[in-house]
């Protein structure tokens, strides 16, 4: 139940920042609820039977612009070859702060904003 008490964390967070958010409990369910209009993925990378990975890349056969940002507890290192490597896919480890989240979200949303 971690991993449930950690998305309710993140929804309010974002929430709170003017995210509007949809969550799921697992890469099967984020393919049923997934919609054109979605933005971003934030995914943890393990997940049970689809990785974070693979979700994100089936996510972005239909929906090119989807941009991606996974978190894992594990070095991005471990992720650096296989079916779930990350490639030049945004990560962000864990431990992380709320706000880091909120921050590396945005710059995804709105990179030009970053070069003013």
């Amino acid at each position: 139940q971690a991993e449930g008490a950690v998305r309710e964390l993140l929804w309010s967070a974002l929430e709170r920042n003017g995210f509007d958010v949809v969550t799921a409990g697992s890469a099967e369910e984020a393919l049923t609820l997934a919609s054109p209009a979605f933005q971003i993925l934030l995914s943890d990378i393990s997940l049970p039977g689809m990785s974070g990975v693979q979700l994100a890349r089936q996510l972005r056969r239909n929906m090119p612009s989807l941009r991606v940002l996974l978190m894992s507890g594990y070095a991005r290192e471990e992720f650096s070859s296989g079916p779930n490597a990350v490639e030049d896919l945004p990560f962000i480890p864990k431990p992380f702060a709320t706000r880091t989240v909120v921050e590396r979200l945005r710059s995804l949303i709105e990179p030009a904003s970053l070069q003013a």
